[in-house]
């Protein structure tokens, strides 16, 4: 057990306990020089409480929490081993757990519980799309915390598992009693994605009925048995959620989180009016098959009904003033009708990039709409879009600049390669197909220069990357393409030239053909693009100052790579 006032690793001072469990302590700690609080977790190496989550070694968890990204986890930052603990620093979460505020307050408000569970299927979501899927296993209000601003942070990694493909079964048994899945107990195949479902699904119940599912009677009623006034929809939800056997529950979070986000429709009125017009429509049918002609009519108008709901929600998304509603109108035209390219284009161009940022965000909510596949459907979106293929080919290109040129704000060559490929092989304006293959070139050379051998090498060939970017930079690319590609194209060739100086100079390219080339896209930029029809220093000034400095920078590295006379023709 750690001290207050102790100093670990001559770095963190303890400042106090923030909680315990059976066989963990959390501290708040400061690193004094960089004045940076953190939480250090003092895991014992032995022993646990009746009835406990089974831990997994901690460098497990570590190893898990280290490779992830994601503003609902928390950040691993260092792991100090001791004789009868692991000390594992990270991120301190400021707020309290969801447990405490049960225990404080009872019962929560349903729409709060079903904003913390639409943040969780975020959460699960980004876990599960790894590769491969992290189970998390563990989920339940005492690993969850809710920070001031209403941020959602899951933490406690300690009995996550990476997924194994082909698998039979978990290794160990792991998870909490009243929140865990049958399959956690084992004997009915490995955890999945499914578990997670289940685990959330009885959070879920905890927090809005007040019952804890880990307490005797160890069961989950319908939860209008305790209070006739929560919705039927949720109650709906909680149940699939919690069945027995995974292959009855929500497949996945994100199916999840559209039922949550449309609970509402769930209810018991909702239905008894889409049975009356079920009804309504059967009789009409009948009727229709009366007469081919009747038939034909009834068909047309339900296409007409389809086409009409598509239309009125792009509409609704191109009028709507704010972000939020924009997106989820354009989203759930997309599911409905997933093979039109319009309200895929629309919510990239109008609402993600409308400030010129591709966020990680919007790219992975982007993602996560591609792959949505509707309970009743066989195929996700993007599998129906496909069919489309002059649409998504379109589609392609426009995801394929988002990643190159805006995404965070810098732009992410590699990131941007499958977009592009797809993309400079379907899309029907040449001039987009000859933009998407130049920039296709240069996001496959920065994966093949980041590609190393055994020994550490590159596995790229420099003297024929030289050649590609010298063929890629032609003379006349602003009047070919556009002024932002030009730019692009010839800052990579200034910025390459100095950065990789040494590796051309020993594939065999002299100084003097790098210089040339040098010299003569310096001459494009300053003498054609800048004045040219359609630059503006507002837009293009600072690309232009970058690739003048780049050329500027190579000049002088070339200098000091190159001794005198060597390279020359």
């Amino acid at each position: 057990m750690l001290e207050i006032g102790q100093v670990i690793d001559n770095k963190y001072k303890i400042l106090y306990e923030v909680g315990k469990g059976g066989m963990s302590r959390v501290y708040l700690a400061i690193n004094e020089a960089a004045g940076k609080e953190w939480a250090v977790k003092e895991v014992r190496k032995k022993g646990r409480k009746h009835g406990e989550s089974v831990k997994q070694d901690p460098v497990t968890e570590t190893d898990i929490l280290k490779k992830l990204d994601n503003p609902h986890l928390p950040r691993i930052i260092d792991v100090i081993e001791e004789e009868e603990a692991y000390l594992i620093v990270m991120d301190f979460v400021e707020g309290l757990t969801l447990k405490k505020k049960l225990d404080s307050e009872g019962r929560q408000k349903q729409e709060d519980v079903i904003g913390w569970a639409l943040q969780l299927c975020d959460v699960l979501e980004y876990l599960h799309a790894q590769d491969p899927p992290i189970i998390y296993r563990d989920m339940k209000p005492g690993n969850i915390m809710l920070r001031p601003d209403g941020r959602i942070v899951l933490i406690d990694f300690g009995i996550a598992r990476e997924y194994k493909d082909g698998a039979e079964g978990d290794t160990r048994t792991l998870g909490t009693k009243g929140y865990a899945a049958p399959e956690q107990y084992g004997g009915q195949g490995q955890t999945d994605e499914r578990t997670d479902i289940y685990n959330l699904g009885a959070t879920i119940y905890h927090l809005v009925t007040g019952k804890d599912p880990t307490k005797p009677p160890y069961e989950m009623r319908p939860i209008r048995q305790w209070d006739p006034s929560f919705s039927t929809g949720l109650e709906s939800i909680i149940v699939k959620c919690t069945q027995n056997d995974p292959e009855k529950r929500y497949q996945s979070a994100g199916e999840l989180r559209y039922a949550l986000e449309n609970y509402r429709k769930l209810e018991t009125r909702y239905q008894e009016e889409k049975r009356k017009k079920w009804k309504i429509f059967t009789a009409l049918c009948a009727a229709g098959l009366a007469c081919v002609i009747g038939g034909t009519v009834l068909h047309g108008y339900a296409a007409s009904l389809r086409k009409g709901t598509y239309e009125a929600l792009v509409r609704e998304a191109e009028m709507s003033a704010d972000k939020n509603g924009a997106v989820k109108c354009y989203e759930e035209a997309v599911k409905t009708r997933p093979a039109d390219e319009k309200a895929y284009l629309a919510l990239l161009e109008d609402v993600y990039l409308a400030d010129g940022v591709f966020s990680r965000e919007e790219a992975d909510a982007m993602i996560r709409l591609l792959g949505y596949k509707g309970s009743r459907e066989t195929h996700s979106t993007e599998e129906q879009f496909k069919g489309n293929k002059s649409g998504y080919s379109t589609f392609c290109y426009d995801m394929g600049l988002a990643y190159f040129y805006f995404y965070e704000d810098r732009g992410n060559r590699q990131l941007s390669r499958p977009w592009l490929r797809e993309a400079k092989e379907g899309v029907s304006d040449e001039k987009k197909r000859m933009r998407a293959e130049r920039l296709y070139k240069v996001a496959e050379y920065y994966g093949s220069l980041e590609n190393r051998n055994k020994a550490g090498d590159s596995m790229a060939d420099y003297a024929d990357y030289w050649d590609d970017l010298v063929q890629l930079c032609g003379d006349h690319i602003a009047e070919e393409d556009n002024i932002r590609t030009a730019l692009v194209m010839y800052g990579e060739l200034a910025y390459q030239a100095g950065a990789h100086a040494m590796e051309f100079r020993d594939a065999g390219v002299s100084r003097q053909a790098v210089l040339y080339e040098l010299k003569r896209v310096e001459k494009i930029v300053t003498e054609e693009i800048i004045g040219a029809d359609g630059y503006t220093e507002a837009e293009y000034g600072e690309k232009t100052d970058e690739v003048l400095g780049s050329i500027k920078a190579a000049r002088h590295v070339l200098e000091t790579v190159y001794a005198p006379g060597e390279g020359e023709l």
